[in-house]
């Protein structure tokens, strides 16, 4: 009895490891890359009643936009969608045959698109059943059943997690681009606005600047007597009045070149903040879909770590009612065999 038993669980955990991991769906994924003008096709042939999915995500070029077109093995379109970024489309065969997903960018002229789409095929109903002795049971067919549910929510689970990824990718790339274009723009604004300082700085000094010497040589040689004459000429009072011109031009050469050392000073202060403002903004956004991404794979986690859960208990729940089964079965073999052995010693007595 010991030994029927432990040959039971064994065989039950080898069939449930292979029934797990043979079931998975099948699921193909590719990054496909569409010229600008054309059109990139693919086929899968299946059986009538399998289900197929298709799941797509432009990842790059013009507006992240394609056409996509489902067409079944009579050329009947099953499904069409204009200028999509993204999508999950899936149905359930009709006819055997060949079935056909197209990508199509006619409607760009110039800019070339990135795909990234995945093809799910589930098994034809034929291949669900099985011919073994063992699996014909009831409760086999039953743990069957619940181990292909668990192996196709494992794979739409994979599928969500790596459609999310990409998704991460593609927002982190955007992020850091915006990120990149906000400082330059900032740095190409102060750079704009310290030359226009400068510029405006040496013109005024020019503006104000007073001409003394004069170019002849002749009357350079000779200043500096007509201005020891002038000097001695002009009264104390005028050469004050000069002095005092001369200070309060000085004085606002100093405010004009302070202000505008301030209004420089200022702007640039200014783009500092704007492009610091920019970034965290961008780092923000960037760490909101972060948390939001990993908070929906901890979810997908989550409800596959139940599942599995349910599934050890059903297979647990499985195995102890073939043991009670297999128990009733042993006493009743060993009650008729009592039987038999009173009614033998009955008739030999008698």
């Amino acid at each position: 009895m010991k030994l029927f038993l432990k040959w039971t669980s064994s065989s039950a955990c080898i069939l449930f490891s292979v029934s797990f991991f043979a079931l998975l769906d099948p699921c193909y994924g590719y990054f496909v890359t569409v010229e600008a003008d054309s059109s990139e096709c693919f086929f899968d042939r299946v059986k009538t009643g399998t289900k197929v999915g298709l799941t797509f995500e432009v990842i790059e070029g013009g507006f992240m936009d394609i056409d996509v077109q489902i067409s079944g093995p009579d050329g009947k379109v099953i499904y069409s969608g204009e200028r999509e970024t993204n999508g999950k489309y899936t149905f359930a065969t009709t006819s055997d045959g060949v079935y056909q997903y197209c990508f199509s960018n006619k409607m760009s002229t110039l800019t070339t698109k990135t795909i990234m789409f995945t093809m799910d095929i589930g098994d034809a109903p034929e291949a669900t059943k099985s011919s073994s002795p063992e699996q014909q049971n009831a409760e086999h067919e039953k743990l069957e059943n619940m181990v292909r549910d668990l192996a196709s929510a494992l794979t739409t689970v994979k599928h969500e997690q790596d459609y999310m990824n990409v998704r991460a990718r593609i927002h982190a790339s955007v992020n850091e681009n915006t990120n990149s274009r906000v400082v330059m723009w900032a740095v190409f604004e102060a750079l704009i606005i310290l030359a226009m300082t400068i510029g405006q700085v040496f013109y005024l000094k020019r503006f104000f600047e007073n001409q003394i010497l004069p170019s002849n040589p002749i009357v350079g040689n000779l200043y500096p007597v007509v201005q020891g004459f002038a000097a001695v000429c002009i009264s104390e009072d005028r050469i004050k009045q000069q002095r005092m011109t001369e200070d309060r031009r000085l004085s606002e050469d100093r405010q004009l070149q302070d202000s505008t050392e301030k209004a420089v000073e200022e702007a640039r202060k200014e783009a500092e903040k704007t492009a610091r403002k920019a970034a965290e903004k961008a780092a923000e956004e960037a760490r909101k879909e972060a948390e939001k991404t990993a908070e929906e794979s901890r979810k997908a986690t989550e409800e596959a770590r139940k599942a599995t859960e349910d599934t050890k208990k059903a297979v647990t729940r499985i195995l102890e009612d073939r043991t009670i089964q297999d128990r009733r079965a042993h006493e009743d073999a060993v009650r008729a065999q009592m039987v038999v052995r009173l009614e033998f010693n009955a008739g030999v007595q008698a």
